[in-house]
């Protein structure tokens, strides 16, 4: 979103150093450990027990809410083309990958589940409606969230045990499976059991038939795309397979240049840089069984392969998003799925076991505004 570029790339940056370069401490557990998923196999998640001692089941946030024709649902062809600049873009991506807290023998890519990293609930019409009211962390002139409070987030339903991340950038997304509606709030602190204070958000009120792109400046993050469109649940990890785009962020994104399906930026690299909005995608013909990949690096790379990477917001770090481990109530499994590892560590490959890391270098750039309808609102072009 407008304005809050440097103080995302501050507080991003301030994770990234606290959680990317933190060496492994923890121990590994052994193949036959790790969560499996296969039909009426896959792994649950349960709540805390209530008062009364029984167990609330906690919904999986869906993989897919919006639109079919959503470009975060879309299956990219396998004859897409590549931008004209492919080269040059992709090896600046492989630069900031070594440049921010990697080296060029450990490229620096993590999935960020924990700080600066959505927390995702699912609501219904039987949860109370929210009160939120707003604090001006941007210093905007009197007025500025009148429509914010009125409109965007009235009545919207939260679950009583909602609570955003707890960064300073706070975000949180809730989704009612009764309404399909989809709220995201930034800077959200909890203040009573269904009170909170934000000083941003949006809501997209009937997500099926929406391609979920915020315009009019709402939304969280600075593309204008919904987070719940981009952002790797879970579920999907323990099932087996991301059925959507993934959303990364960048140390470095063009500035006035806007690529659909991004609404807007707060890009301010030169370019070459990818633009904000600007979708990367492994090639359909390479193999990947002929690269030994970690579990979550593989599963990152057929994703990347099917629905492509989309650059969603800048970071201090390439950051790919998930959802944050504090919004599901087995966060060990998370652990358990990178085998006892940092997700930097896990996407970097396990030399011991021969693993190789995940192949930035071979991502493809498409070229800006790759498919993008006739009638799309983008941006700062």
């Amino acid at each position: 979103m407008a304005g809050r570029g440097l103080v995302l790339c501050t507080v991003v940056l301030l994770c990234t150093i606290a959680a990317c370069s933190a060496p492994d401490t923890t121990s590994e557990p052994t193949p036959s450990s790790l969560p499996t998923s296969s039909g009426s196999g896959s792994a649950t998640a349960e709540g805390p027990p209530s008062a009364g001692g029984s167990v609330r089941p906690v919904a999986s946030f869906p993989a897919q809410i919006f639109a079919p024709s959503s470009p975060f649902h879309r299956k990219l062809p396998d004859d897409s083309p590549r931008a004209w600049n492919s080269n040059e873009l992709v090896a600046s991506l492989v630069r900031q990958s070594e440049s921010y807290f990697g080296t060029p023998e450990r490229p620096n890519l993590t999935v960020n589940h924990t700080n600066y990293a959505a927390t995702m609930y699912v609501a219904d019409n039987t949860d109370p409606i929210a009160s939120f009211s707003t604090v001006n962390c941007q210093g905007k002139p009197p007025g500025w969230d009148d429509n914010l409070l009125s409109s965007e987030l009235s009545g919207v339903r939260v679950p009583p045990e909602a609570v955003p991340d707890g960064s300073s950038d706070g975000p949180m997304v809730v989704y009612n499976s009764d309404t399909r509606q989809v709220t995201e709030t930034w800077v959200t602190t909890k203040t009573g059991p269904s009170s909170y204070t934000v000083c941003w958000g949006g809501s997209i009120d009937d997500a099926a038939a929406s391609a979920g792109l915020f315009d009019q400046g709402y939304g969280v993050s600075a593309s204008g795309l919904a987070q719940a469109g981009y952002t790797i649940r879970l579920q999907e990890l323990l099932d087996g397979e991301i059925r959507h785009m993934i959303g990364i962020g960048l140390p470095e994104v063009a500035k006035d240049l806007v690529s659909w399906p991004a609404t807007r930026t707060d890009g301010r690299n030169d370019q070459p840089a990818l633009a904000m909005g600007q979708i990367l995608r492994l090639p359909a013909d390479l193999d990947l069984d002929q690269m030994p990949l970690s579990p979550l690096a593989r599963l990152v790379a057929e994703a990347a392969q099917t629905y492509g990477i989309v650059v969603v917001d800048t970071s201090g770090a390439l950051s790919l998003y998930s959802q944050h481990e504090d919004s599901v109530p087995q966060a060990e499994l998370y652990r358990k799925l990178m085998r006892g590892r940092s997700a930097p560590n896990e996407m970097a490959g396990d030399p011991a076991r021969g693993e190789v890391a995940f192949p930035l270098g071979q991502l493809e750039a498409l070229p800006v505004s790759y498919h993008a309808p006739s009638d799309a609102t983008i941006g700062n072009r």
